[in-house]
């Protein structure tokens, strides 16, 4: 199962965010711009990501806002499911709702039927923070997209196990954190090979606990990261320029302003 919010797909994208506050056109409306309303708009778009603003963009850069902008869009569509769902009389989600609307939660899982119940039971205990036996609209973020808050890691854990741990011993080794990973060629997938170094701490050439939530949290973006740096950092120095941006408009673009009618959500 794909357990993460498909970046590309379903996130409101820091350049996005970062022209609504700022007032200038955004999809469509920017390529009807001139060259050079369009230079203007990417300029300031550059700086907008350009943190420590030493002129590059970095991939720490890139995946910070990313990692902001795929949280508020996980929050308007879970608003949105929240009230689907809610009871209309008490106004929060509580386990029998859970367990109506998420009956098959973990269906594409090899999972008996109480090992389905420990996970769908875990994972509730964790999203309510207040303890009170059901989810407010607050609570209920967490619960849709559990791989984006802290405090919901014991379940963000657990469930990679149980996808990718073939031996079933509570650890990733490099076969399990590479189908994790799932690399699209093979050059991505000697780039995991040599990932999977940085996440083991302790070099025992497994990963568990702390070092599968760093996995798992870096998964989230990594993809599409390297997409955007192939495609555009083409003097190989691990940053992006405004030059190499300008170079390529339409593609930074299409990285960080999906289409409406592209956007789609993975529901846990």
């Amino acid at each position: 199962m794909r357990w993460l919010l498909l970046v590309c797909l379903g996130v409101v994208s820091a350049v996005d965010l970062h022209i609504k506050k700022q007032g200038v056109p955004s999809g469509q409306e920017f390529l009807a711009l001139s060259a050079e309303q369009k230079e203007l708009v990417m300029a300031e778009l550059f700086n907008g990501l350009d943190a420590d603003r030493d002129g590059s963009i970095s991939r720490h850069e890139v995946r910070h806002s990313i990692i902001h902008n795929i949280r508020f869009e996980a929050e308007q569509l879970s608003h949105t499911h929240f009230h689907k769902i809610a009871s209309r009389i008490a106004g929060n989600i509580s386990r029998e709702d859970i367990n109506r609307h998420y009956e098959n939660d973990f269906s594409s899982a090899d999972l008996s039927d109480t090992e389905e119940r420990e996970l769908l039971e875990l994972k509730f205990t964790l999203a309510d923070v207040n303890q009170d036996g059901v989810l407010t609209e607050d609570e209920y973020v967490a619960y849709y997209e559990p791989a984006l808050f802290p405090h919901m890691k014991n379940f963000t854990v657990r469930e990679i196990l149980v996808d990718y741990d073939e031996d079933k011993d509570g650890k990733l080794c490099m076969d399990d954190f590479i189908d994790f990973m799932e690399p699209e060629n093979e050059a991505e997938e000697q780039f995991f090979e040599a990932y999977f170094d940085q996440f083991d701490v302790d070099k025992n050439e497994l990963l568990d606990g702390d070092e599968i939530y760093e996995a798992a949290t870096n998964e989230i973006t990594i993809h599409e990261i390297m997409m955007l740096f192939d495609e555009l950092d083409s003097d190989e120095d691990e940053k992006l320029s405004l030059k190499e941006v300008m170079n390529h408009p339409k593609i930074f673009l299409d990285f960080t302003m999906p289409p409406p009618d592209e956007m789609e959500h993975s529901e846990l």
